[in-house]
């Protein structure tokens, strides 16, 4: 084989190679929106509220919730009670509450 064959060839595994990439990367990417938006659909109060919109903002507002759930679960009570210490009972009148 000719090194212009070999070349051409290379460039074409890296193009079909970039091109399953993506396509996996955005199957995997449905699927865990798909997982997402079931998970919270479950959930009663915000089920109800993600019907109220198209399938693609249910996906993208299920995804939020869960990346935010990871974050809250991650932080610490110290963290915790020090970010939300204004929203406590006992300061609600400074807020204007």
């Amino acid at each position: 084989m000719a090194l212009k064959e070999q070349m051409q060839n290379a460039k074409q595994n890296a193009a079909m190679r970039e091109a399953t990439a993506k396509k996996l990367y955005a199957n995997d990417r449905k699927f865990r929106m798909a997982k997402a938006l079931e998970a919270w659909k479950t959930v009663p109060e915000i089920g109800e509220g993600l019907d109220k919109y198209d399938e693609s903002t249910q996906e993208n507002t299920a995804m939020y919730l869960s990346q935010q759930m990871h974050h809250m679960k991650r932080m610490t009570e110290t963290v915790f009670s020090q970010n939300f210490q204004s929203f406590s009972p006992k300061h609600r009148k400074h807020i204007g509450a």
